[in-house]
C-alpha cells in the first residue's frame, strides 16, 4: 500500500527545506515515476499509483529509458525556476510543488491518484497520458488514522526512512514477480511433460494390442481360401483357440488379403516402436520428477537462484494467432457431404453471393429471418431426397425453430438466388423454389456433425 497520510505530513515537511533550490533537472526513468534533481543535489522521487506510492527525496540513481517519456518532455519544456513552495491538502493525500514556472499536483489516493504539470488552472500534461479535460475530481477525504510505517533511524531522516522502506518493499514486489514468473512457466512445462507422458503410456498400451492383431492376422491367413469377398466384415475362428472368434472390419474395396497385410503391417509397427516410447517415457518421468523438485525450491529461492531457473525454464511459447473465424458454420455428414450456414448478414451474403456455385442448393426458413444455407454439390448433380430433408432438418436446428414445431424450408439452385438491390441486410429473391414441411427434431439428423 501506499504513503499513508502520516508518512506524508512527515515526508513534506522536510522537502519543504528544498524550497528556494532551482530545478536542475527532470528525469521519468520508468512511466510510474518521476524524478526532479535540483541544485543541491537532491533528488524528489514521485510515485503516484501503486502499492508502493509515495513521495520522498532519494539519494538513488535511476538510469533513463532508450526512449523518453513524453511527461517528461512536458516537465522540461514548461517547468522551471525554483521551488517556490510545497502545499499539502488538509486531511488528505494530495501534494502542489509550486514552481518559478509551472507547478506539479500530485495525489497518492490509491486507484484515483495521478501526477499533473500544471500552468495557473490549465493542465499542460499528466503523467500516464494526454489530459485535456482538466484536472479529474477529488474524492471526499477518507479518514487515515494510521501510524508510520517506518522512523528513522538516529542518523536518519524521514525522507531516507522512506527511500529505505518502499525501496525494500519494491524489491520485494519484484522478487515475489521474478518468483511467480518462473513458477508459472515451470507449472506449463509441468504441464506439457504431464501430457506428454499420458500419451507414451497410451501408445504403450496400443502396443499391448500387437500380439492380438498378429494371431488375427494369422487367422485370416489361414483361412483366405474360404473367405468371401466384397463384403464388410470377415469372421474368423482363432487358430489357437477355436471358441475364439476375430472380427475383421473392412475398409472399402479391401480384400481379405489387403486386409491381412494391414494387420501384420500394424502389429509390426507397434513392436517396432515399443522400445523408443519406452526410452522416451523414461525420459520425461526423469524430467517430471526433477521439475517437481525444482518447483518446490522456488517458495524460498533467493534472487540469484531464481534468475538462474528463468533462465534455465523453457521458454515460454507465443500463444498461437487465432485463426479469423470463418463467416458461416459448416456441418458434416455422410460420405463427406457439408453444409454451410451462416453467421450472421455479412456470413449470408457472403455465402450465398461469394461462396455458392451454380448447381449449389440454397436453403431458407420461408418467410422468416434467418441464416442461409448451402448444400455444396458437384456440377450436375441431383441431390437424394434424404440428404435435402438432412439439410432441412439442420437449417431448422440453426434458425430455432422450437422442438416439435413444423417449418417450410424453401430451397433452389444458387443461380436462382438474386440480392434485393439497396437493401441494407441479406435480403433476396428466390424463384424456381421448393419447399420441405419437416417437423423440428430435438437431435442433429444421424451422421451430421458441427465441425466449425
Amino acid at each position: 500500500m501506499g504513503m499513508n497520510h502520516a508518512e506524508i505530513e512527515r515526508v513534506t515537511s522536510e522537502i519543504a527545506g528544498l524550497c528556494g533550490s532551482f530545478l536542475a533537472e527532470v528525469r521519468q526513468p520508468l512511466r510510474d515515476r518521476l524524478v526532479l534533481v535540483f541544485s543541491t543535489g537532491e533528488r524528489l522521487v514521485m510515485v503516484p499509483r501503486g502499492s508502493c506510492a509515495r513521495v520522498h527525496l532519494s539519494l538513488q540513481r535511476l538510469s533513463s529509458p532508450k526512449q523518453p517519456y513524453s511527461f517528461q518532455g512536458a516537465c522540461r519544456a514548461h517547468l522551471g525556476g525554483r521551488l517556490l513552495e510545497v502545499r499539502k491538502a488538509d486531511g488528505d493525500r494530495v501534494l502542489d510543488l509550486v514552481f518559478t514556472h509551472g507547478q506539479l499536483h500530485l495525489r497518492l489516493t490509491g486507484r484515483g491518484g495521478g501526477l499533473w504539470l500544471c500552468d495557473g488552472d490549465r493542465v499542460v500534461s499528466a503523467y500516464d497520458g494526454p489530459s485535456h479535460s482538466g484536472l479529474p475530481p477529488l474524492p471526499c477525504p477518507q479518514p487515515d488514522l494510521r501510524s508510520p510505517r517506518f522512523a528513522p533511524a538516529a542518523d536518519q531522516s524521514w525522507n531516507q526512512a522512506a527511500a529505505h522502506y518502499f525501496e525494500e518493499q519494491e524489491a520485494e514486489d519484484e522478487l515475489g514477480a521474478l518468483r511467480a514468473g518462473v513458477e508459472r512457466r515451470l507449472r506449463t512445462e509441468r504441464a506439457r511433460l504431464q501430457r506428454l507422458a499420458r500419451a507414451l503410456q497410451a501408445d504403450l498400451d496400443a502396443a499391448d494390442g500387437a500380439p492380438t492383431l498378429r494371431r488375427t492376422a494369422d487367422a485370416l491367413a489361414a483361412n483366405l481360401h474360404a473367405l468371401p469377398r466384397h463384403v464388410a466384415q470377415l469372421m474368423v475362428s482363432d487358430l489357437e483357440d477355436e471358441r475364439v472368434v476375430h472380427t475383421v472390419q473392412l475398409t472399402k474395396g479391401e480384400s481379405p488379403v489387403q486386409a491381412m497385410e494391414r494387420l501384420y503391417r500394424r502389429a509390426s509397427k507397434l513392436d517396432r516402436g515399443v522400445d523408443r516410447v519406452l526410452e522416451q517415457l523414461e525420459r520425461t518421468e526423469t524430467k517430471l520428477e526433477e521439475l517437481t523438485q525444482t518447483l518446490a525450491t522456488c517458495a524460498t529461492a533467493q534472487r540469484e537462484a531464481l534468475e538462474r531457473l528463468q533462465q534455465d525454464a523453457p521458454p515460454q511459447r507465443a500463444a498461437s494467432a487465432q485463426a479469423p473465424r470463418s463467416p458461416w458454420r459448416t456441418w458434416a455428414g455422410p460420405g463427406g457431404q457439408q453444409l454451410h450456414v451462416g453467421r450472421d448478414e455479412a456470413g449470408n451474403r457472403r455465402l450465398s453471393f461469394q461462396q455458392a456455385r451454380g448447381d449449389d442448393i440454397w436453403f431458407h426458413v420461408r418467410g422468416t429471418p434467418g441464416p442461409h444455407a448451402l448444400l455444396p454439390l458437384a456440377k450436375g448433380t441431383t441431390p437424394p431426397l434424404d440428404l435435402l430433408l438432412a439439410a432441412a432438418a439442420i437449417v431448422a436446428m440453426a434458425s430455432g425453430v422450437r422442438v416439435g414445431e413444423r417449418a417450410d424450408i424453401q430451397y433452389t439452385e444458387a443461380r436462382h438466388v438474386r440480392p434485393v438491390p439497396g437493401s441494407p441486410g441479406a435480403r433476396v429473391y428466390v424463384s424456381h423454389e421448393r419447399v420441405l414441411s419437416i417437423e423440428r427434431a430435438a437431435e442433429a439428423p444421424p451422421g451430421w456433425t458441427r465441425v466449425v
